[in-house]
This record gives C-alpha cells, structure tokens and sequence, in this order.
C-alpha cells in the first residue's frame, strides 16, 4: 500500500438511511462497510479475548485509504474506472494487542461496492503510550473496586469507550493507604501539586466516572488517587481544559502508513 491517510469515522454506527436525490448517503456505506469488516474479523480472529470481541463490536474504527493497483474485475468485481480504486482498510486498534487489525478491501471512495478480501495484522510506532496505560490502570481499577457502585451500562461504557482526557482541580486524598503520617502526606501532596492533575472521565447522564492522578504534561508516572462517581455538574466545575475528547483519545495510530 502507498502512502495513505487515517481518516476517523464520527458517528460511524447507528447511521440511518438517508436519501438525497434519489441516492443512499456515503455514511450509509460506510456504516455497511464497517458491518461486514466487523464480522469478517471477528470471523477470522478466534484469539481474541471476550472483552476484545466486545471492543470491536461496539468501537469505531477508522479508515486507512491508498490507491488501488490492478484490474478491477480482479480487485472487486464490479466495473469502475481504475482511476477511482481505492484500497480501503477498515482497522481498530484493540486494547490488549500489540497490532493494528486492518479488514482490507477495494473500492471507490464512497465504499458502495467495498467487501472485505483480507485481514491484515500490523505493529505500528504508538505514540500514546502513557495515554494506554492511563486507560488500562482505570480500567483495571474499575474491575477491581468499583464495579459494586456502578451500573452495568456504567461499567460497559468504561470498558469498551473511550473517555475525555482533562487536566481538573478535584480534593483528592495523598495518603490513600492510610500508612503515612500526616507530615509525609503532606509532602507527597506538595510534591504532587508541583504536577498537573489530569483526570479521565466518562460522562452518562447526570453521573461521570472519574479517575484522578497527577503527572508531567506528558503524562508520564500518572497514578489513581481518586476515583468513583461524582455529579456531572461538580466534574464541570473542576474541569479546567480538555485534552482529549473520545474521538480523538487513542491517537497512537500512526498519521501516515508506508
């Protein structure tokens, strides 16, 4: 594949059928493109745990795009122009697994005539590195601690979502394990506050999970000091810049593919 761009699907499930002059929307496409990827890796990907089949079931992936070389007829079977061939791959970075899934297919750029024709595993350079084991560590926790407080849509949602990265100003407690003095929590409070705090939230309804530590800007040796529910209005009041919205959390797919 040549070089080729990581274009990401918003709203990529649930789109319904739209009709403008006559003619089905490229979201509709796209969404059946996705469809039948998702399958056709589920299909051919027995190794995947139950939680990494879920992920995949209920995540956007994103598109990988590079020209189409060959006949048509061999690449797709349908008639079309070479000039608008396109190899389009349909791929999800899925938590737990060192490659990039890619379902790989041919198509224009709408994706009408688009089938899966190969699954492909790749390594890519990640350039979210802190950003994972920030979602692993919540995720963890979750499993650990909290999932006696949550709802099970609460629990799903951060499991298989992604959530907002925000740098926030929440009272949390130093001293977590209750074994320091009050003068050594003290001092690992004044040595965390030399940070920033950033947290990870994941917001339903009028309730927000939140997981708090403090780290460098980039993010590195970041660490749970408080998590659990809080109002959605509260984790508002003491959100002082978003990071990262959940489209845009897992940035370390590379932005160009050789």
């Amino acid at each position: 594949m040549k070089k080729s761009t990581v274009i990401g699907i918003c709203g990529f499930f649930g789109a319904a059928l739209i009709l403008l002059a006559g003619c089905r929307s490229d979201q509709f496409y796209h969404s059946r493109a996705a469809d039948e990827a998702r399958e056709f890796l589920l299909k051919n990907s027995p190794d995947l745990t139950a939680d990494q089949v879920c992920f995949v079931r209920y995540n956007d992936p994103v598109l990988l795009k590079g020209e189409g070389l060959g006949d048509p007829k061999e690449l797709g079977g349908w008639q079309t122009s070479k000039s608008y061939i396109r190899q389009i791959c349909v791929a999800w970075e899925i938590p737990g697994r060192d490659d990039i899934y890619m379902v790989c297919g041919f198509s224009e750029e709408r994706m009408q005539y688009w089938k899966p024709n190969r699954l492909i595993r790749k390594k890519f350079q990640r350039k979210a590195q802190a950003q994972d084991e920030m979602l692993s560590s919540a995720r963890k926790y979750l499993l650990n601690n909290l999932t006696a407080d949550l709802t099970t849509e609460e629990i799903n949602r951060v499991r298989f979502t992604y959530p907002v990265l925000a740098e926030t100003d929440f009272e949390v407690n130093f001293n977590t394990d209750l074994k320091m003095d009050a003068e050594k929590a003290a001092q690992s409070k004044a040595a965390a506050e030399k940070k920033r705090q950033y947290s990870l939230l994941w917001t339903i309804g009028d309730r927000s999970v939140v997981f708090a530590g403090y780290s460098s800007p980039e993010l590195g040796g970041w660490s749970i000091l408080f998590a659990g529910m809080l109002p959605t209005d509260e984790v508002t009041q003491h959100t002082l810049h978003v990071v990262k919205n959940p489209e845009n959390f897992n940035t370390s797919l590379i932005q160009e593919i050789k």
